[in-house]
């Protein structure tokens, strides 16, 4: 595996989701790039931290703007 595939299984790993091979061969890649490791790391403590933040109150008024800009860009309903 090298770093940009590992770079695309990350979230699926956080979440636990890697197949067997997958996963041996990311805990690996992890193993021996500490680039990943440490870009790995500090994505596990944001989405945690990320988790764990308080929704504040009330809506954006770019919030339907954001959403229409991301269900054209990635063709979502």
């Amino acid at each position: 595996m090298n770093c940009q595939d590992a770079i695309d299984v990350m979230d699926l790993a956080i979440e636990g989701s890697l197949g067997t091979g997958v996963r041996a061969d990311f805990e690996s890649h992890l193993a021996e790039c500490p680039s990943c490791r440490t870009y790995f790391d500090h994505l596990h403590v944001t989405r945690s931290a990320l988790r764990h933040q308080r929704r504040a109150s009330g809506t954006s008024p770019h919030r339907e703007t954001l959403l229409e800009t991301f269900r054209k860009r990635f063709n979502r309903k």
